[in-house]
């Protein structure tokens, strides 16, 4: 088996997928093709080229050049406290979370 098999294999075992032989080959072959063109991508002289910030762009086609997060702001503190109201009402919880059923096994 080769390591691009390997990795196919675990990654679907990590993911809970359970490929065929004929799934395992075809997704081996994709993958190896996308190395080869991220190998033949490091080749390409990138001298002069300054990096790319981000790869949005405005309606005019312009590139942004600052990526527009909504501010980091504390909730009042009436909104904190009907959180921790429902946290604190549901059916099982653990210090100011939900706790639930584990949902997938570990091998």
């Amino acid at each position: 088996m080769d390591r691009i098999e390997e990795i196919v294999k675990k990654t679907a075992d990590l993911a809970r997928l359970e490929l065929t032989s004929d799934e395992v080959a075809m997704f081996s072959k994709q993958l190896s093709g996308i190395l080869s063109y991220i190998e033949k991508l490091k080749s390409v002289d990138t001298t002069g080229v300054d990096p790319l910030v981000t790869p949005l762009v405005d309606e005019n086609g312009n590139l942004l050049t600052t990526t527009y997060l909504r501010s980091d702001e504390l909730l009042p503190e009436s909104s904190r406290i009907a959180a921790a109201t429902v946290v604190e009402t549901s059916a099982d919880h653990i210090y100011n979370n939900f706790k639930v059923p584990q949902v997938i096994a570990q091998k």
